[in-house]
């Protein structure tokens, strides 16, 4: 019974890791997109002036 609620245990443990390295990509993708959107923001800005 105990061996069976430690692989349970670990299951979810690395699945939970799992999804936290995805949003931490995600946070770096979105991140990256952001300053590029911000960058093109300030170019058009300019332009318009």
């Amino acid at each position: 019974y105990m061996k069976k609620q430690t692989a349970a245990l670990r299951e979810v443990n690395d699945s939970r890791l799992k999804v936290y390295e995805q949003l931490e990509v995600s946070i770096q993708d979105l991140e990256r997109a952001n300053h590029r959107l911000v960058v093109e923001g300030t170019a058009d800005k300019k332009l318009i002036k």
